[in-house]
């Protein structure tokens, strides 16, 4: 993007790419559609993506931390079934 000229204190106008704005509204590869004048976009959109990911990835961290605290339970689990169908743990 290329500020080319500013209209007055935090509004510009700018020059940006079609493919700049693909990226930062997470739509790449033309699933954005071509602009026309006068369209208007909120690049607020990125952000929310980037919002977005950051709580996917907290929620898949709280995922991982609860697994791993059944962890030690299921693998006990699992070899004590393994064992009994082997005829090694129980009755026989």
């Amino acid at each position: 993007m290329k500020v080319i000229a500013k209209i007055s204190e935090g509004r510009y106008m700018c020059e940006v790419s079609h493919e700049e704005l693909e990226k930062c509204l997470d739509k790449y590869y033309g699933n954005m559609g071509k602009l026309s004048v006068g369209d208007s976009l909120n690049l607020g959109q990125g952000y929310d993506f980037a919002v977005r990911i950051e709580s996917a990835c907290k929620k898949m961290a709280e995922a991982v931390e609860g697994f791993d605290h059944a962890r030690s339970t299921m693998t006990a689990y699992a070899l004590a079934v393994a064992d009994r169908s082997s005829g090694k743990g129980g009755e026989e």
